[in-house]
């Protein structure tokens, strides 16, 4: 249970706690003592738990607050030097601006771009566009961003993409996740044909995102191989993330029930030398729908 789960957990508890002592006021006045006597060893019970809940909440509060604490100092110049694009592909910018944050402090120069996963999902939808077509977009898109090539006008046109990245890249951070909840059909046209095409090229990718999401992406990155952080949003996703790059296999890292393990084997290791960045050239162009 994260902290906001389990401090609404507190909240209910408490709100419970109050109306039995109200209940067991009132019943006094009004009932027979074996009822009292039965609720009031209840209400020391729930207070009971209640103040156990309460000290395990401080406890990771504190223990969340130590680890950002030492965040900084753990990943210094894991990356150092090395450029990093980050690619916001759901509807959590926050997650996307800690996965920035978490690379800059490791020393790496990160630029991002926003895949508005609503445009390609409309996209897709339209009567006249093929799913080939947007693996297609999706496959081509991936080694502009690779190469820092110039994004077609095309792609920003129809709202397929935000920012622009600039220079040749070896690391790929892919920042899933939804709000609102979507068909996840995109994904096998979009995030997949993107995944596969940097493997190729010789990239590293990781996925991220926040502890708690209504659709998740991770199981779909996961399914290509790749390292997943699902805690990006806590000081030790931000730790991790660094670390599951340089070690560039699979593994789930985090706080969910589905991880492996909370931080890379590779934290706390001194990073070895990375090769220079090896991309595989654009393809000829082509014309998209």
């Amino acid at each position: 249970m994260n902290n906001p789960d389990l401090r609404y957990h507190v909240a209910s508890l408490s709100a419970i706690f109050l109306s039995l002592g109200i209940g067991i006021v009132i019943g006094t006045a009004f009932v027979g003592s074996p009822l009292v006597v039965k609720q009031t060893g209840m209400l020391h019970r729930l207070e009971t738990h209640v103040s156990e809940l309460r000290e395990e909440s401080r406890e990771r509060e504190r223990t969340e607050e130590a680890l950002a604490q030492v965040a900084a100092q753990t990943v210094r110049d894991v990356l150092k030097n090395k450029r990093v694009l980050v690619v916001q592909t759901g509807d959590y910018p926050d997650a996307a601006l800690a996965a920035r944050e978490a690379l800059e402090l490791s020393g790496a120069t990160v630029v991002s771009v926003t895949l508005p996963p609503d445009a390609w999902r409309g996209k897709l939808g339209k009567p006249d566009v093929t799913p080939e077509a947007i693996e297609e977009q999706a496959r081509q898109l991936s080694l502009v961003l690779a190469t820092g090539a110039p994004v077609p006008e095309a792609f920003r046109e129809d709202g397929l993409i935000v920012g622009e990245a600039g220079g040749v890249v070896r690391f790929v951070v892919l920042v899933g996740g939804e709000k609102n909840g979507g068909n996840t059909a995109l994904l096998a046209h979009r995030d997949t044909p993107l995944i596969v095409e940097w493997k190729n090229a010789g990239l590293t990718v990781v996925g991220v995102e926040p502890r708690t999401v209504n659709v998740s992406y991770l199981p779909t990155y996961r399914s290509q191989e790749i390292a997943t952080v699902d805690a990006i949003n806590y000081a030790a996703g931000r730790i991790a993330l660094p670390f599951a790059l340089l070690q560039n296999k699979p593994g789930a890292f985090g706080y969910r029930a589905d991880a492996d393990r909370v931080l890379p084997e590779s934290a706390g290791v001194a990073p070895s030398p990375s090769p220079s960045p090896t991309v595989a050239p654009l393809p000829p162009a082509t014309t998209l729908p």
